[in-house]
């Protein structure tokens, strides 16, 4: 089993990958942003965020049911709810039947081209790039999908909104749900792989440096982060966020990110771990570039406790609390109480000088030269040290245990990080990548090149992919779903 913060990264010291060039990036997205606001505006907001993050506490992740969706019965509590997370489950979207029958056919394919399909990590690929398996056209084309795809995006979308694009589709709205063409997974059980750690997708330096990614979190730059709204699609419909080209980057808006179960999936089942509160996760992330610490948390727990380390090497016992170091097998002597006692103590200490590292007045303004864990052509990943308010250790949920036929989905700013262990039963964690997909104009013009690869039978445009899928095709796979691929036309 691997720990996953042994092996998700951190992100608090220059990386490998940071050259000269990426610099002269970074540097010139800080202008950007200080050429537009103050710094009074932007620590106004920076002591609002931490405020709000000391006291949030996290939650279970939110699900919905597929049929209270379908009956227009969810209710606008359960909606805020989960547009608050950021992230939710909707259970039963596809039978559980049927998902399994689409797994049996796609580990078929997966078993007869073994030796050919790529993929990550590239030695024994989980990530498969496959594009145009029965599995995954039929689920994307699946009536319940469109039809799920549809209120994700509605729940983005102005009251009345509509978009018009040519004669034939005068009557859209921004909701109808377009299909991207995306990857798959299929990780092997009782195995483990080096999965991705916490990020975000949707752009890096983009959300600062494109001048309308930039305006659509003015508020958050303004000095009124309360105020961000993360649900404007005709906003975001207009943000570059591949405006640094890069592998990572998509190029369509998806308003939601979303998996399918084809099996079992959960916590060290090849699940996914989100932070449920986007609001706050996306305004931290924005400013914290341009503060850096005055005093390390290492210096300030030295400090209260004599110990250089945080976390004071303590044990915990069944109710979470810190316990005594005693040697196993040897009974305590009368000195134990006093031991215990000494432990809470330096356990009270630690927490007191952690409290004040967090706190504002430990914090100072900066013309940043680097954005921590922002590669300008990856996800924006972050870390404890890197990004330490956010207490990620203690606050990444995790999914509860799905099924074959549910699904995830987590909006397109949302932290979210891959489980990198499957440890229970015989059947591989598969999941379906498809995302809720809105008509923007550019998304428009990205769905009808990606037709053409698919007519093609070839790699849709944004990914790469040496293998060159060979099915044996029928008509029906992508009944119902030709308008989402923009086949109709």
């Amino acid at each position: 089993m691997l720990d996953k913060w042994n092996t998700w990264k951190d992100y608090d010291s220059l990386p490998s990958w940071y050259t000269d060039e990426e610099q002269k990036l970074h540097e010139l997205t800080a202008d950007k942003v200080l050429g537009q606001y103050s710094r009074d505006q932007l620590e106004r907001s920076w002591r609002w965020v931490l405020k709000e993050l000391a006291s949030f506490e996290t939650e279970p992740i939110p699900q919905l049911n597929f049929d209270e969706i379908q009956r227009d019965a969810v209710g606008a509590d359960h909606v805020a709810r989960a547009k608050r997370a950021g992230c939710f489950i909707v259970r039963n979207v596809v039978s559980e039947s049927e998902s399994r029958e689409l797994n049996h056919s796609l580990q078929t394919f997966l078993s007869e081209h073994s030796d050919a399909i790529t993929g990550w990590p590239v030695e024994a690929p989980h990530i498969k790039q496959l594009y145009w398996t029965e599995a995954q056209v039929k689920l994307r084309a699946h009536p319940n999908h469109l039809l799920l795809q549809e209120w994700l995006n509605k729940l983005w979308e102005e009251p009345g909104q509509q978009m018009s694009t040519n004669s034939q589709q005068n009557t859209s709205t921004l909701a109808t749900p377009l299909t991207y063409a995306d990857a798959l997974r299929s990780m092997p059980s009782k195995s483990t792989y080096p999965a991705l750690g916490p990020h975000i997708d949707a752009g890096s330096l983009s959300r600062w440096l494109d001048d309308d990614y930039r305006h659509f979190y003015h508020d958050v730059f303004s000095g009124h982060p309360e105020r961000l709204d993360l649900y404007r699609l005709k906003e975001r419909s207009t943000c570059k966020q591949h405006v640094i080209p890069g592998p990572a980057h998509s190029s369509v808006l998806r308003t939601f990110q979303g998996w399918t179960c084809l099996t079992d999936v959960g916590e060290n089942k090849g699940g996914i771990w989100f932070y449920p509160r986007v609001d706050l996760a996306v305004v931290y992330l924005l400013l914290r570039p341009f503060f850096e610490e005055i005093r390390s948390e290492e210096e300030l727990v030295r400090e209260a406790t004599g110990s250089t380390d945080p976390t004071l090497n303590l044990t915990a016992n069944s109710d979470g609390l810190p316990t005594p170091d005693t040697t196993p097998g040897t009974p305590e002597d009368d000195s134990s109480d006093a031991k215990y006692g000494a432990t809470l103590k330096s356990r009270d200490a630690a927490e007191a000088a952690r409290a004040r590292y967090l706190s504002a007045a430990n914090w100072k303004f900066t013309r940043p030269s680097y954005f921590p864990g922002t590669q300008s052509i990856s996800s924006q990943c972050l870390g404890n040290k890197s990004h330490p308010h956010l207490e990620l250790t203690k606050r990444l949920v995790s999914i509860p245990d799905l099924s074959a036929g549910d699904s995830v989905w987590w909006h397109c700013d949302g932290i979210h990080a891959v489980d990198p262990n499957h440890l229970s039963g015989d059947d591989p964690a598969v999941v379906v990548y498809i995302a809720s997909v809105p008509s923007t104009q550019p998304n428009i013009e990205y769905v009808r090149e990606q037709a053409e690869t698919f007519r093609a039978r070839k790699c849709p445009p944004d990914f790469g992919q040496t293998f060159e899928e060979a099915h044996e095709w029928n008509p029906e796979w992508l009944r119902g779903g030709e308008r989402a691929m923009m086949l109709d036309e």
